[in-house]
């Protein structure tokens, strides 16, 4: 019905008159509440809003009393036209990729619709169809508007007025939504087909090179949606040598030909190694621009070739600059060659195959790099400092090198516990016993828990016995001792997996415990994956140790404590503007032989992981199908294994490593940059406090930055 509807009625025929009525009209469906908005009116219809409109999309409630005494009316319910609703992008939206088409879905009453944008909201509320936000008037069959490439991180406004077939029309809300930090210029998820992906992509049957791609589904090998898997051969060394080379048209790609607007600077490639990918200097990466006058640059992976074999998702980043010197045109770019080895790269000699996967390709402008930009006081890693890092700073202050005494965990809050004297029972009395996964190379004699072969693992029963305290929500450590004898990209000692978006997906974890067999970070531990794969949680180098350490064959213990609300967030002096108010950070802390190994804090609450099971040595889903995650399985032995339901103090970190006396540890915080005397270790080889000297580095550079890559 139209907000501008009046409520009428024919009188009953079997009443004598004169008739009065009575009218009650309102939004609950129980009369009762609703207003009375006439008494004993002689007329058989009334305007409910003496004139106005009523409410659009709304659905409304009345009835008709008759002063023919107990002769109360029925109830009815009518809808008034309303508005456009399943919008898209949704109302407030953040991180829409251009080029951004709008949808949404007409009223049934309507039949056409004027579309209004633009970048302020009184205007575009304002706006009539003379007006400059004014798109046009379009049939509801045509319920989309292709907004084009925008500006990136700016927000904008749109309404759609919905008209009736005589043209009176309802003038709809405002919404918004902000743009994200990045173009998409090719995501391979708008193909359902190999069919598809070839009538953009061109490979072998095309180009003649030695390269094959296929359109990839799987979860386990897609960085967001579907992925291009490309097979390389390198192999050839007689006769043309056209190296492997995938191809496309930018007319075809997400992005057009012009790559400076919105300030672009630098292309993103995501891409996944394979294990026993030929990763010699013969298998070079690499990807050509080609501009519409037939000017090309070509720009090689920077990266250590071993990362072909890293069965991760990984970034290449290149600054555009490199083919602006090589006279490429990026205001028209016409083609995109993403290849392997090959005569465009000068190459003649032979190299091996291999199969890569590539996804998301995007386009940046300069932005926060850390790893490139910014000097000492940058703590929060956003190329500024400013009052957050004095926020981060503060969580350290003070912070000495100090003696640990060892002291033993409270049983009473023992979880779990693994000792391996003869099989996997739990000794913890909570009757969690292990179960063996593939027996045959799996065995506990003499409190050591050997497994021989990959694909060997122990199940955990907490998804049957729970509940898993790996959830983010509350305080859970874990020690575990172990003896590695095979050193792998990956190797899995625990991992707490979920699979909320259906089987084999790997994407949402709990708790992880990862070994680093990579050949530059060998002394590297990962723990705690929550979410998708490295998104948050501790990852990082042994500090003083050398490189080797975690696969040096000699029995190690990793300990790892998490606070539920540890975090910065948590705290009573939380900063409104980087903690919103009710924000919540857990605290996680991962030891090696009872020396801090990293510190990491993140929002504990983690969707979907409930009843996830628990595994050591090995990643699995809930399937306990064998899940192709890097390689991540564990060979070799372990012993010791325990988890308790609270966050072990580092003196009980100690004991559990099987410290006997007093240990002096430094200060391992990101803060700790000048060393400033003797602690209570007397250790002169160690900085010892953080105190106002350190502050004098951050006060040094306060405020400058941003420092955004690339350079200008």
């Amino acid at each position: 019905m139209l907000p501008t509807t009046n409520l009428s009625w024919e009188p009953d025929p079997c009443l004598a008159g004169p008739l009065t009525y009575d009218v009650w009209f309102g939004t609950d469906p129980n009369m009762a509440n609703n207003t009375k908005i006439a008494s004993g009116i002689g007329a058989n219809t009334i305007d409910p809003c003496s004139g106005g409109d009523l409410a659009a999309g709304t659905v409304f409630y009345w009835r008709v009393d008759t002063n023919d005494p107990g002769r109360d009316g029925i109830d009815f319910k009518f809808t008034t036209w309303g508005f456009a609703d399943d919008l898209y992008p949704a109302d407030g939206a953040k991180g829409a990729d251009p080029p951004v088409v709008l949808e949404w879905g007409p009223d049934g009453y309507a039949t056409t619709c004027d579309v209004y944008f633009g970048t302020s909201f009184a205007e575009v509320d304002s706006a009539t169809t003379s007006s400059a936000e004014f798109i046009g008037n379009q049939a509801v069959s045509d319920a989309n508007y292709n907004a084009g490439m925008l500006d990136l991180l700016r927000t904008y406004y749109w309404r759609i007025d919905e008209k009736n077939g005589g043209g009176t029309a309802i003038k709809g809300d405002v919404w918004s939504f902000t743009t994200g930090a990045n173009f998409v210029l090719e995501d391979f998820d708008r193909y359902a087909t190999n069919t598809q992906l070839y009538d953009v992509w061109d490979d072998y049957w095309v180009n003649g090179t030695n390269a094959e791609i296929f359109l990839e589904k799987d979860a386990n090998f897609t960085f967001d949606g579907n992925s291009l898997l490309f097979l390389y051969d390198s192999r050839r060394t007689t006769g043309k040598y056209p190296g492997s080379v995938a191809d496309a048209d930018i007319a075809d790609m997400l992005v057009g030909s012009d790559w400076t607007i919105s300030g672009i600077r630098s292309l993103l490639v995501h891409f996944r190694g394979t294990a026993g990918n030929s990763t010699t200097v013969n298998d070079r990466m690499w990807l050509e621009l080609e501009d519409t006058s037939s000017n090309t640059g070509v720009v090689l992976y920077d990266g250590d070739m071993n990362n072909l074999a890293v069965e991760q998702w990984q970034e290449w980043n290149i600054d555009l600059a490199v083919y602006d010197a090589c006279g490429v045109s990026l205001a028209n770019v016409d083609k995109i060659h993403l290849g392997f080895a090959g005569d465009r790269i000068g190459q003649s000699v032979a190299g091996g195959t291999g199969q890569v996967y590539f996804d998301e390709i995007e386009l940046h402008p300069r932005r926060c790099r850390p790893e490139f930009t910014g000097p000492k006081g940058d703590l929060d890693e956003d190329c500024v400092v400013d009052g957050y890092d004095v926020d981060v700073f503060s969580t350290y202050w003070l912070d000495t090198e100090y003696a640990v005494p060892p002291v033993p965990p409270d049983a009473n809050m023992l979880e779990l516990e693994y000792l391996f004297d003869t099989d996997y029972s739990d000794t913890s009395g909570n009757n969690r016993h292990g179960t063996a996964i593939v027996p045959g190379n799996i065995s506990a004699s003499g409190g050591v828990l050997t497994i021989s072969a990959e694909g060997s693992a122990l199940q955990v029963p907490f998804d049957t016995l729970g509940p898993n305290p790996f959830d983010g929500s509350v305080d859970f450590s874990i020690n575990i001792e172990y003896r590695a004898s095979t050193p792998y990209s990956e190797a899995s000692v625990l991992m707490s997996n979920t699979d909320p978006n259906g089987p084999n997906d790997p994407n949402l974890r709990g708790m992880t415990i990862f070994l680093n067999g990579e050949a530059t970070k060998a002394g590297d531990i990962r723990a705690a994956h929550y979410d998708n794969f490295w998104m948050a949680g501790a990852r990082a180098e042994a500090n003083g140790l050398p490189d080797g350490t975690v696969w040096d064959a000699n029995w190690h213990d990793i300990a790892v404590t998490y606070d539920a609300d540890g975090g910065i967030c948590s705290d009573d002096w939380e900063d409104p503007n980087l903690c919103p108010p009710g924000t919540v950070t857990g605290l996680l802390t991962v030891y090696l032989d009872s020396d801090y190994f990293a510190i990491a804090e993140f929002d504990p609450n983690i969707p979907g992981i409930t009843d996830d099971e628990v595994i050591i040595g090995l990643t699995k889903n809930d399937t306990l199908a064998l899940e192709d995650i890097g390689t991540a399985y564990y060979v070799g032995d372990i012993n010791d294994v325990r988890v308790y339901s609270y966050a072990l103090s580092h003196s009980e970190v100690a004991w559990l490593a099987g410290k006997a006396e007093p240990t002096c540890y430094g200060v391992y915080a990101p803060a700790n940059w000048v060393p400033s005397g003797l602690g209570p270790c007397e250790d002169p080889n160690n900085p010892d406090i953080i105190n106002f000297l350190d502050y004098e580095t951050l006060a040094d550079n306060w405020l400058t930055g941003p420092w955004l890559w690339p350079e200008p």
